[in-house]
C-alpha cells in the first residue's frame, strides 16, 4: 500500500506543478519564452471599467491567448513535430509543404492555381472597366498605363506542389484575366507567364522557403517589362544577364518558414544581382506622399530613385511587396523612378498620378491579391 500512495501523492505534486508552473513562470521568468513569429501585433491587455464590462471577457481572453506563458515555445514544438516527425503543415489553413522542401502560400495564392473561386463574367468587366478608367486618367495627363500580374509561385512551380493538389483550369486566375484584358479591351497588358515559366524549368525564380520572387526571378520580369515598354520607348532597352554579377549564398530566411517557426532550422539560397558598374540610379529625396494610415511598413510606402540620364522616360511604379526586388533594376532605366506600395490597396492613387505626371505608369499586382483591385474601384466612386 505505501507505493501506492507514494503514486498518489507523486502524482498529485506533478498535476499542482504542471497548473502552477505558468504563473510562476509568468512571475519569475524562469526559462524565457521565444519571441513571437507572427507578423501581427498581439493583442494589448483591455482596461477593466465599468462601463465595458460586456466586452472585457472577451477582449480579455484574446489577450490571454496571446500571452500565455510559453505560448511560442509550445507553438515551435508542435511545429517541429508536424514538420519533421509527419511532413505536415503546423498551420494547413495558411501555408502547405510542396516537394523536395518547397512550401507555398494557402488561400488565394492557391486558389489562383487550382482555379477556384474563378472570376464571374461580371468581375471580368468590373475589372476592365476600372482599368480602362485608369488607362484614360493617365492618358489625360500625358502618360502611359500598363497593367501587369505577377505570378504566384504556385502557379510558376506547379511541380513543386503536392501531388494531392491538382488545378480545375489549365489557366490560373491571372492568365484568364490576361486573356480577357487582351480579347476585350485596350488596356497595355505586360504579361509575365511565359516569362516566368522559361525561365523556371532551370533556374530557381521564387524562394523555396518564401512566396516572393527572388532577385532572378524579379530581374527576368523587368527585362521583359522593359522589352514591352519598348514598342512605345524605343529608347529603353532591356538590360542583358551577362551586364550583372551573380552571387549565391545560404541563409536562414523566409516567410514562411518563419510563420511555421522553423526559420533556424531550414535553409534557402540567395541570389543576388548587381550591374558589374554598380547601379547607377541613386535615392532621391521623398515628395513625400502621405502613407495609408495603418501601413505596417510605412517607411516603404513612396521610394524615389533618379539617374542623370534626362533622355530617359519616368516611371511610376504601384506595387506590392514583389516592388522590392524588381524596382533597382527598372530604376536604372529611367530619368525619374518613383514606386508607391499602398497597403495592398492598389488604389489610382489620383494626387500622386497628378503630381508626378510619369511617362509611364505601372500598375503591378500579386496574382493572388487581384480582388484587392474590387474595394478601391475610382470609376464607380473617384477618388479624392
Amino acid at each position: 500500500m505505501t507505493h501506492l500512495k507514494f503514486r498518489a501523492a507523486l502524482l498529485a505534486i506533478v498535476f499542482l506543478a504542471m497548473i502552477a508552473f505558468p504563473w510562476v513562470n509568468g512571475n519569475f521568468a524562469a526559462w524565457p519564452d521565444l519571441a513571437s513569429a507572427e507578423n501581427r501585433a498581439l493583442a494589448d491587455a483591455p482596461s477593466l471599467a465599468m462601463d465595458s464590462l460586456d466586452s472585457f471577457p472577451k477582449l480579455y481572453d484574446r489577450y490571454y491567448t496571446d500571452h500565455f506563458p510559453m505560448r511560442f515555445r509550445a507553438i515551435n514544438l508542435f511545429a517541429h513535430l508536424q514538420y519533421h516527425a509527419f511532413n505536415t503543415s503546423p498551420i494547413p489553413e495558411r501555408a502547405l509543404i510542396g516537394r523536395d522542401g518547397w512550401l507555398f502560400m494557402e488561400g488565394n495564392e492557391q486558389n489562383a492555381y487550382t482555379g477556384k473561386f474563378r472570376f464571374s463574367p461580371e468581375e471580368l468587366e468590373s475589372l476592365k472597366q476600372e482599368l480602362e478608367y485608369r488607362n484614360d486618367y493617365i492618358a489625360k495627363r500625358g502618360g502611359k498605363f500598363y497593367f501587369m500580374i505577377v505570378p504566384t509561385k504556385n502557379v510558376v512551380y506547379a511541380d513543386k506542389m503536392p501531388l494531392s493538389v491538382h488545378p480545375s483550369s489549365p489557366k490560373s486566375w491571372g492568365e484568364l484575366i490576361n486573356d480577357h484584358l487582351r480579347s476585350n479591351s485596350n488596356v497595355r497588358v505586360i504579361d509575365m507567364y511565359p516569362t516566368m515559366r522559361a525561365h523556371s524549368s532551370d533556374e530557381m525564380l521564387y524562394f523555396k522557403l518564401d512566396n516572393h520572387w527572388n532577385e532572378r526571378g524579379a530581374f527576368y520580369a523587368a527585362q521583359e517589362m522593359l522589352r514591352v515598354l519598348q514598342a512605345d520607348f524605343p529608347m529603353l532597352t532591356p538590360p542583358l544577364a551577362t551586364d550583372y554579377a551573380v552571387k549565391s549564398s545560404i541563409a536562414q530566411t523566409g516567410n514562411i518558414s518563419r510563420m511555421f517557426g522553423l526559420e533556424v532550422d531550414l535553409q534557402d539560397s540567395m541570389i543576388e544581382m548587381r550591374p558589374r558598374g554598380g547601379f547607377r540610379a541613386q535615392v532621391a529625396p521623398k515628395v513625400p506622399y502621405p502613407s495609408v494610415k495603418g501601413f505596417p511598413y510605412p517607411d516603404d510606402f513612396e521610394n524615389d530613385l533618379v539617374t542623370s540620364d534626362t533622355t530617359k522616360p519616368s516611371l511610376l511604379l504601384f506595387s506590392d511587396s514583389f516592388g522590392h526586388q524588381i524596382f533597382p533594376t527598372l530604376a536604372e532605366h529611367f530619368s525619374r523612378s518613383v514606386k508607391i506600395f499602398d497597403c495592398w490597396q492598389y488604389k489610382l492613387n489620383p494626387n500622386i498620378v497628378t503630381h508626378e505626371r510619369a511617362d509611364i505608369v505601372v500598375l503591378m499586382m500579386l496574382e493572388g491579391n487581384l480582388r484587392n483591385i474590387f474595394e478601391f474601384q475610382s470609376h464607380l466612386k473617384p477618388e479624392d
